[in-house]
């Protein structure tokens, strides 16, 4: 994927089931506290980009979210997709990693 592109999520479950798709791009910044002998690195989670979107299933259990990835990155970065859809009492979430890219010059 790459940034300014529309992400489309088809698929099928229950009937008029509840439906979330988050996508939430983050990076790892390391900085050393107090150089020297009691030097120590802290870690911190920086959110580059995070975007929600939900819907309802039809009468026949279809689906169709459209995630637009408006993140600006230099670099390509790791991006959790995740997907939850619940029904009733009863809800499932899978998760998986994409990766968007720098938008390519034209």
């Amino acid at each position: 994927m790459a940034n300014g592109q529309v992400l489309v999520i088809r698929g099928q479950t229950a009937p008029r089931a509840q439906v979330r798709a988050a996508v939430r791009a983050t990076i790892r910044q390391v900085t050393v506290k107090d150089g020297g002998k009691k030097a120590r690195r802290v870690v911190r989670t920086i959110v580059l980009y995070a975007a929600v979107q939900q819907a309802r299933a039809d009468a026949h259990g279809r689906f169709a979210l459209r995630l637009t990835l408006a993140g600006k990155s230099k670099a390509a970065v790791r991006a959790l997709l995740t997907v939850r859809v619940r029904a009733g009492k009863l809800a499932t979430t899978r998760s998986t990693w994409i990766t968007i890219a720098p938008r390519g010059r034209r």
